[in-house]
């Protein structure tokens, strides 16, 4: 006999009334006693728990939605980055590295992983695209995938980095369908200029780099963040890789260099190390093989 539990009842006394659907409740019950009972807690006293470090076994769900986050937010940012970097071409907060070869190989990679429709030729259209498009990879619906993703395992998230992701997912323009309208008699496109979309790719990204610094300072470190950790370190050797094959061509100029360096954060070291600029034999060791590099596929792979 327990000192409770849970029954079925009636108000009817025909037993066949305790079936669920036919009216019948379920209630708990308590049995009465006359001496005093033991204190029995489910709960243990604070003083007498025992000190454990690990935090149970982690569930597959939870793993991987964590897996995929890590993969949404690094994609993300892989194609705000040819954003900005498209943007920059006419933008005067944005580092211009010349138009040519490189713009329409940025261009390309965007339209390869879906960010945006083929056969677009308007740079700034491809950048509108990319930022406020409906593509399934276009920057809004992988931040939206993300945040998704995350809602999973939000008990897993400081409150700081969950509102880093809501706060990405509101930094991207409206969609192409939804921004014309008119205003009494002003016709308003919803044509953003170019330092705008600048702006709002570099505000992704920062935004990005601010969630990434959350989960490494703030986040327990169990399988659970090894799942996050090792689904970004996948997609960002996958992109580091895509752009390698694409701009470091065997006869590849400075430009496409340049531009391969300026995608990958790997100006200021390329510079410190080799005064003569950029050759397609310096820049492919230090974006794929040097394993000191955090953002070579080498130091991806490593990880």
């Amino acid at each position: 006999v327990m000192p409770g539990g849970l029954c079925r009842i009636s108000d009817r006394p025909d037993a066949r009334a305790l079936s669920m659907q036919r009216g019948g409740r379920s209630a708990d019950v308590w049995v009465a006693t006359g001496a005093a009972p033991e204190p029995s807690l489910l709960v243990p006293d604070p003083d007498q728990v025992e000190i454990r470090r690990d935090t149970g076994a982690l569930p597959s769900r939870a793993a991987d939605n964590l897996y995929w986050l890590g993969r949404y937010l690094e994609r993300t940012e892989a194609t705000l980055r040819l954003a900005r970097s498209l943007a920059g071409q006419t933008s005067d907060d944005g580092p211009d590295t010349g138009d040519g070869p490189s713009t329409r190989h940025v261009a390309d990679l965007l339209a390869a992983w879906g960010a945006t429709p083929f056969g677009l030729d308007d740079y700034a259209e491809i950048v509108r695209e990319a930022l406020g498009g409906t593509s399934v990879g276009a920057a809004p619906q992988l931040a939206r995938e993300a945040r998704r993703t995350a809602s999973v395992v939000r008990d897993r998230l400081s409150p700081d980095a969950w509102r880093a992701l809501a706060d990405l997912t509101a930094v991207f323009p409206r969609p192409s369908s939804d921004r014309n309208e008119t205003v009494g008699d002003v016709d308003r496109d919803g044509d953003e200029d170019e330092a705008d979309l600048f702006a709002a790719a570099d505000l992704g990204l920062r935004t990005i780099a601010a969630f990434t610094g959350l989960a490494h300072e703030n986040m327990y470190r169990p399988s659970g963040w090894r799942f996050l950790d090792m689904g970004a370190r996948i997609e960002r050797a996958i992109a580091v890789a895509r752009y390698a094959r694409r701009l470091a061509e065997p006869e590849a100029g400075s430009n496409l260099l340049i531009r391969l360096l300026e995608l990958t954060d790997s100006q200021i070291v390329h510079r410190a190390r080799y005064i003569s600029g950029p050759s397609v034999k310096t820049v492919l060791d230090l974006v794929l093989l040097d394993e000191t590099h955090p953002r070579s596929a080498a130091f991806q792979l490593d990880r």
